[in-house]
């Protein structure tokens, strides 16, 4: 199956996942930005809730496998936060199981993450930005699983007692802990960003610069970033509108053939 044939519809479609003989591995293009912000941890949680898909025998990564992946963590701001909460890697792993029940026959071979999931991946991406952090961590993961409501991740941190701001807030202790001297409210940007909007005065300076072509392409790259709430259009807007694009979407499906 063409990696790109999955990947055109919005940046929830990166991922594509399968196996090698030396075991799981995640294929993630290397010019992707979004990835390389992910750090070591955030990584293994994305492997680790592969495995878990697989070993329940699921066709699909679901939120409720991030969580389990995050759970299975043993360090880093989120493993703390859970532990003060009392929530271990084997109270979640009976929750999960109870409420999607492993499957008695093995699933596909290439197993991929649901819509919620890879929301899920752009809310951490998200709240990475509030946090005026350079890298996407596990603590980021954690409340974007809170913020994706429909999930059955977030459905079972509130069984056990978790919500959004409780979260956020151990999580700005745990930071202002690790940095003396930095208030909360530097931590974290909790006013709403607003869309970028291209205005009549830049749209008609845009087709001063620009061929209609280009112009369409910068305006699928500013709805991309408001599908995240990103007030600015960054590089990963730009390749996602890029691929969406009718000309590259053409190119795709002639090289698909």
């Amino acid at each position: 199956m063409s990696y790109a044939a999955n990947l055109c519809d919005s940046v929830r479609k990166t991922f594509h996942w399968g196996l090698k003989s030396k075991g799981l591995y995640l294929v993630w293009k290397r010019w992707c930005p979004m990835w390389q912000r992910f750090t070591q941890r955030a990584r293994r949680v994305i492997l680790s809730a592969q495995e878990e898909a697989q070993r329940m025998h699921s066709d699909s990564v679901g939120t409720e496998h991030l969580l389990l992946g995050l759970a299975r963590e043993e360090e880093g701001i989120a493993a703390k936060v859970l532990n003060e909460c009392e929530i271990w890697f084997p109270l979640v792993r009976v929750a999960v199981e109870k409420a999607v029940p492993p499957r008695p026959e093995k699933g596909p071979s290439e197993v991929k993450l649901t819509p919620k999931s890879k929301r899920v991946l752009e809310l951490a991406a998200d709240e990475s930005r509030r946090f005026r952090h350079s890298y996407i961590g596990v603590e980021h993961l954690l409340l974007a699983l809170l913020r994706e409501k429909d999930g059955i991740a977030a459905k079972i941190l509130a069984d056990f007692g978790l919500d959004l701001e409780i979260v956020r807030s151990r999580i700005i202790g745990q930071l202002a802990s690790n940095s003396p001297g930095t208030s909360s409210k530097a931590i974290y940007l909790h006013q709403k960003t607003p869309f970028p909007e291209i205005t009549p005065d830049a749209a008609e300076t845009l087709h001063k610069l620009f061929t209609p072509t280009a112009v369409k392409l910068i305006r699928k790259a500013a709805a991309e970033a408001a599908k995240t709430k990103q007030a600015q259009i960054d590089i990963e807007h730009i390749l996602l509108g890029l691929l969406s694009h009718d000309i590259v979407v053409a190119m795709r499906s002639k090289a698909d053939e």
